[in-house]
Formats: C-alpha cells, sequence, structure tokens
C-alpha cells in the first residue's frame, strides 16, 4: 500500500505521540506503583499487567489514528517518542503529577474534616453529659 508523504508524516506524528503517550502512562504507573509495598510476585504480575494494557492502548491509539499500519518505522518513531519524553518532559509530567497528587489528597482530607466535624461534636457533647 503506497501512502502520500502527507499520510506518511501523520503516521510518524501519531508514532511519536504514541512513544510520549507510553511514557505518561509509565510515569503514572511508578507513582502509583512506588507507595506500594507488595512482594515480588505481586510486583511481577502488576508489570505484566501494566504492559499489557500499555500493548492495548498503543494497538487502539494506532487503529484510531492510522488504521493500526504497522511498519518498522512505526515502532522505531514509537521508540523515538518514548526516549524523548523519558529524556525531556519526565521530570516535569512527574513534579505537575506529584503537585496535583498532594493538592487532591489534602483537598479529600480537608473534605473528610469538615464533613465528620459535625459529628465528632455531638460524640463529644453526649459524652461530656454522661
Amino acid at each position: 500500500m503506497i501512502n502520500s508523504l502527507s499520510e506518511q508524516l501523520a503516521f510518524l506524528c501519531f508514532s511519536l505521540f504514541a512513544g510520549i503517550l507510553t511514557g505518561v502512562m509509565y510515569d503514572i504507573y511508578k507513582l502509583i506503583s512506588r507507595g506500594s509495598t507488595s512482594k515480588k510476585i505481586i510486583s511481577y504480575i502488576a508489570d505484566i499487567l501494566f504492559w499489557s494494557l500499555e500493548g492495548i492502548v498503543i494497538f487502539i491509539f494506532l487503529i484510531c489514528t492510522n488504521h493500526a499500519f504497522i511498519s518498522a518505522y512505526v515502532y522505531f518513531c514509537i521508540c523515538i517518542g518514548l526516549i524523548i519524553y523519558l529524556k525531556y518532559l519526565s521530570k516535569y509530567f512527574i513534579t505537575v503529577e506529584c503537585a496535583i497528587t498532594r493538592w487532591v489528597s489534602k483537598f479529600i482530607r480537608v473534605s473528610l474534616n469538615i464533613i465528620i466535624y459535625p459529628f465528632k461534636l455531638i460524640i463529644y457533647n453526649v459524652r461530656l453529659k454522661k
């Protein structure tokens, strides 16, 4: 199948973006798995599940963007996109990701304290009267 130059350029850009998407998902997985102290076998199973999910996501992405036209340069561009992400963008993404995680956890803690406070106050007053 012969593709025009503009189609090939689009395939190249989509493949680079697929590599960047792989890197983003890998950083999210690292952040999630960093907090868990699990056994080796669970870690292996989690890794296998992650990479299986990653393969499915990339395959669906390639189906939607270039009708799953797979060739050697598509794999090469995915690897180049992943390398670019890991080398230049990962540290910024992790910083933003950690800041968002801290903000969300603080928001949840404050919200729960606001919701629970009236109940604590009622329980405290009931104990005082006894």
